[in-house]
């Protein structure tokens, strides 16, 4: 509470979009970042006031070159603040299948590759944080929206 002389302090927190993109063979589209350990989904943070699906399609865009159509909302993961994090939001879209021949760009000064990864092949690839929003996204697919704590379903795990 304020005491009319000390501003109130603004929670830090993050809010940000990625996506599962498929080709026909059902591999996942993932991204390596230059500046972290691990592959990732497309996406990225969102800005002030930009909403979630407008931000995802800006990312996704700047990244692969793609057109990326937000189909369905696959999960919503809520982070808890940790090692030097804030807390933050991850929206996790179904950004469909991507035929072969389809050309595909990469935003070399963020990423130093791109790989479409089958999910039995995952494993180490990515943070486990990472991996775990990424299976429950899929299990989504054709499903409805599962809501996520820490990259896990707060509906199937004990809390």
């Amino acid at each position: 509470m304020s005491n009319g002389k000390e501003p109130v302090p603004v929670p830090q927190r993050w809010m940000g979009a990625s996506v599962v993109i498929r080709n026909e063979a059902g591999a996942v589209l993932l991204l390596k970042p230059h500046e972290t350990s691990g592959w990732r989904l497309p996406g990225g943070l969102l800005r002030a006031d930009e909403m979630p699906h407008a931000g995802l399609m800006r990312e996704v865009r700047a990244a692969t070159g793609l057109l990326c159509e937000t189909v369905h909302l696959l999960a919503v993961d809520y982070v808890r603040a940790g090692g030097g994090a804030p807390e933050g939001v991850e929206f996790v879209y179904d950004g469909g299948v991507v035929e072969a021949g389809v050309p595909m760009l990469i935003e070399e000064a963020a990423f130093s590759g791109r790989a479409w990864v089958q999910l039995s092949r995952l494993k180490g690839m990515m943070r486990p944080l990472y991996e775990r929003r990424l299976r429950c996204a899929v299990d989504a697919l054709g499903k409805g929206t599962v809501y996520l704590v820490q990259g896990l379903d707060v509906a199937t795990s004990s809390r």
